[in-house]
C-alpha cells in the first residue's frame, strides 16, 4: 500500500490483517501494486522485490516503510481457514464447531494442509499461484532486492493496535481504532496443533521464526485469533 500525501509505503502480507489495515489508513492509500501497475502474476513471483523496481527510487528511499508479521502457527491456521476452511465452517452452529470431534477431524484436516504448502512454494504454475501467495513466508514479502528488510518499522500482529498507533504518529495520521475485518469462528490457534503440525511450521517458516523471534506458543493467546 502507498500514500503519497502521508509518504508512506505499508507493505501488506496475507493473513497479517491486510484489509483491516488498509481500510483504517485511508483516506488516500491504493494499493502499491495497482498504484505502480504491476500484473498479479508478478507481483506473486517478486513480491517486495517486483513493487521497489518500480518504484522511483527516492520513493523508496525518502517515504516511510513499514510492515506487521505474525506468528508463524497463528498464521498458518488461518492460511488454512481462509483456503480451505472458512466458507462452509462460518455456516456452522458455534455448539456444533466446538464439538470434540470437530475439533479432531479439523486437526486432520490441517496437517494435511500444512503438508501441501511446500509443494505450492516450489510450484511455479499459475494454477497455483493463488495459494502461493497466501502461504509464502512473511520474510520474502518484505526482503528488498539486495535480501535485506529495508523497511523502517515492522510491527507485529500480536499487538497490532499499539502498532499501528506509532504507525500513525510516523506518518502524521490522526489517532484512529484499528478496523476490525474477517472475523472468524476459529478456536485459539493452539488447539489445532500437535507435535507433527508444530514441526512443520518450524520447518516451512524456519527463517520467519528466526528473523522476527517468534516461538509455540504465544504467551497472549487472545492474541491469536484471526482479524484478517
Amino acid at each position: 500500500m502507498i500514500n503519497h500525501r502521508h509518504r508512506f509505503i505499508c507493505i501488506d502480507i496475507p493473513r497479517v490483517a491486510s484489509r483491516s489495515l488498509y481500510l483504517s489508513l485511508q483516506p488516500g492509500t491504493t494499493y502499491l501494486a495497482d498504484d505502480l501497475g504491476i500484473p498479479y502474476l508478478e507481483e506473486v513471483r517478486g513480491k517486495a522485490k517486483a513493487r521497489i523496481a518500480r518504484l522511483e527510487p527516492e520513493v523508496w528511499r525518502e517515504y516511510y516503510k513499514f510492515a506487521f508479521v505474525r506468528n508463524p502457527w497463528s498464521r498458518a491456521v488461518s492460511m488454512w481457514w481462509f483456503l480451505e476452511t472458512g466458507a462452509v465452517r462460518t455456516r456452522l452452529p458455534a455448539a456444533v464447531a466446538s464439538l470434540p470431534f470437530v475439533l479432531r477431524s479439523d486437526r486432520r484436516r490441517f496437517l494435511r494442509f500444512l503438508k501441501k504448502i511446500p509443494g505450492y512454494l516450489s510450484d511455479d504454475r499459475e494454477d497455483y499461484f493463488h495459494e502461493r501467495w497466501h502461504v509464502a513466508p512473511q520474510h520474502e514479502h518484505l526482503i528488498d532486492p539486495q535480501g535485506e528488510l529495508a523497511l523502517d518499522f515492522v510491527g507485529r500482529f500480536e499487538h497490532l493496535q499499539r502498532d499501528f498507533d506509532f504507525v500513525c504518529r510516523q506518518v502524521g495520521l490522526d489517532a484512529r481504532r484499528l478496523e476490525h475485518v474477517h472475523k472468524s469462528r476459529c478456536r485459539l490457534y493452539t488447539d489445532y496443533y500437535d507435535e507433527e503440525a508444530k514441526d512443520l511450521v518450524a520447518q516451512i517458516y524456519a527463517r520467519d521464526v528466526e528473523t522476527f523471534g517468534y516461538a509455540f506458543p504465544e504467551t497472549d493467546h487472545a492474541a491469536s485469533r484471526e482479524v484478517d
